[in-house]
């Protein structure tokens, strides 16, 4: 328990308690890229000694693909399926660099979840507020000033958008 005295210091109203027996819920997303493995290994590298006061999730948040980019439901199916594997492949290697500096397996979860949000920050931010994540880590992509002004940027979203929830954005 963490307890802040607030007798001695006139610009501080009130006396706060707050306990550190809960963990910290970070949520990192990820897709697969090398961005994203450097965002998942600072987090190794930045937590992993005194991990066990946190729990993370990666997150994957692979595109709803339109309705018309496959001649056929089989030819969607076979590539969700195809991506999903990828997906999972990328993120269990992330998990295993986690778990190697110093993150308990079982503090790290997985969610592969299809994002029919309308962008992949959109996406981030609904999972952040269904539940509840302290800290939200994305990788930032190497996009041109013109790239992020026609596309958007999903690091510039998240940062106009979260609200009481840290973000954390990895070159």
């Amino acid at each position: 328990m963490i307890t802040t005295d607030t007798a001695n210091s006139p610009d501080i109203v009130s006396t706060k308690t707050v306990t550190t027996k809960e963990a910290r819920r970070i949520l990192i997303a990820v897709d697969g890229s090398e961005h994203a493995r450097r965002a998942v290994t600072y987090v190794s590298d930045l937590l992993g000694r005194v991990s066990s006061g946190f729990s993370i999730t990666l997150l994957s948040l692979p595109p709803l693909p339109e309705a018309d980019c496959f001649s056929s439901d089989e030819e969607c199916a076979a590539w969700l399926q195809k991506y999903r594997l990828d997906v999972e492949k990328a993120v269990e290697d992330y998990r295993n660099i986690l778990v190697s500096g110093g993150f308990a397996r079982d503090k790290v979860c997985v969610r592969i979840t299809l994002n029919d949000a309308p962008t992949v920050a959109a996406g981030i931010l609904k999972e952040q507020k269904r539940l509840g994540y302290d800290t939200v880590v994305v990788a930032r992509r190497n996009i041109s000033r013109k790239e992020e002004f026609l596309f958007g940027s999903t690091s510039s979203e998240l940062m106009h958008s979260l609200q009481m929830c840290a973000l954390w954005i990895i070159e």
